[in-house]
């Protein structure tokens, strides 16, 4: 069953679904909102109880498809993923490269770097 927590109130916000019986996370289209820090910090308790539950199977696959972000809600990703780092489960993050889009490659790849406990898959 999947389950949406956060509703998207627009369309400077991502659609977010969390699915327990597939072990995913999505994240997906534009962010940037003005209460970047709001709406991360419901994404990021919804994480917590998504992590504790004992009945989700490994690895947890987390798709970041983004297409714009501003620095505030980057800065929110970035704290997601220092999250899923310290769980301590198997983490897959599927992260979206725009074709040709050497940025957002880049920014992959800084992101691997600080986090070197999740497995990077770049889609």
């Amino acid at each position: 069953m999947t389950q949406s927590f956060i509703t998207s109130p627009g369309p400077a916000y991502p659609q977010v679904t969390f699915n327990a019986m597939t072990s995913s996370f999505i994240l997906e289209g534009d962010s940037f909102m003005l209460l970047a820090d709001e709406f991360y910090g419901h994404i990021t308790q919804k994480f917590k109880t998504f992590l504790s539950s004992p009945r989700l199977p490994p690895p947890l696959r987390c798709h970041f498809k983004l297409d714009f972000y501003d620095t505030k809600s980057f800065k929110c990703i970035h704290d997601l993923l220092a999250l899923l780092q310290n769980s301590g489960k198997r983490i897959e993050i599927h992260w979206k490269i725009h074709f040709q889009d050497y940025a957002s490659l880049e920014t992959a790849i800084d992101l691997q770097g600080d986090f070197p406990r999740l497995d990077f898959i770049f889609d």
